[in-house]
């Protein structure tokens, strides 16, 4: 049994986004894979009438959650059921939709079917660590599937919302001292989204990396912890033995 989850900010790439998760979901199956779709802008007053309501308030992840939750709601799911999740930049931001391709390799459809943990991954040159866990590389969660078992061994989504203690209170300061975050993942987090020039061997920045000021401290808090949240599912998979390609 399959089930995709897509989720939209007012319906603004609906055209391309969807349809193509529609499509690729039918090559990677070989059949129509239903798909729940959650509008995230809960003041959209031209609100898809397909569309469930998701609050925005932990970004794609509480979209995913709510998404999950009206599955588990409407239908049966057991243990093999594979899971696709998307949010509606997936073949926009980053490197295009080229990417896609991946995943219509043979020994990807393969892991798929499985109910491995499979999306494109992410690779730090080294180590960081964040609350806990430790490790260079994560699943970026723009796209993705997993069966609902292993889902359910590493739940919740939004775990990265949970960290107002790792920032700052000071002007022009992002971090705190806090040691539940590594010295170099703040660099590699300070040079991805502020382009700063530190230590940490990256050139990579983010597309909408700017410099960090009072007025956009919040906006940047927030994508960091959508990062964490990303990093966190990822180390927990590998901690809970869930096999991600």
């Amino acid at each position: 049994m399959y089930f995709g989850i897509y989720l939209q900010f007012s319906n603004g790439n609906k055209y391309n986004g969807e349809d193509q998760f529609r499509d690729i979901l039918k090559k990677i199956t070989g059949q129509v894979v239903p798909v729940i779709i959650v509008e995230n802008n809960h003041q959209n007053k031209n609100l898809d009438e397909r569309a469930i309501l998701g609050n925005n308030s932990e970004r794609e992840f509480s979209g995913y959650q709510t998404g999950l939750e009206y599955l588990k709601s409407e239908f049966n799911l057991d243990e093999n059921t594979v899971l696709f999740f998307a949010n509606d930049t997936f073949n926009v931001n980053y490197a295009g939709d080229q990417y896609l391709e991946l995943f219509l390799l043979p020994e990807v459809i393969s892991n798929i079917h499985k109910g491995n943990f499979v999306g494109y991954v992410d690779r730090l040159a080294e180590d960081v660590s964040l609350l806990g866990r430790k490790g260079n590389q994560w699943i970026r969660t723009s796209f993705f599937s997993i069966s609902y078992g292993y889902l359910n061994r590493i739940l919740p989504f939004g775990k990265g919302f949970a960290s107002d203690h790792l920032f700052s209170n000071k002007d022009k300061e992002f971090f705190s001292d806090s040691n539940e975050i590594s010295e170099n993942y703040k660099e590699f987090l300070r040079s991805w989204l502020f382009g700063e020039k530190n230590k940490f061997p990256s050139e990579v920045k983010w597309h909408s990396a700017k410099n960090l000021t009072k007025a956009n401290f919040s906006g940047f808090k927030i994508k960091a912890q959508c990062i964490f949240s990303e990093f966190l599912l990822s180390q927990d998979a590998l901690l809970s033995d869930v096999k991600f390609v």
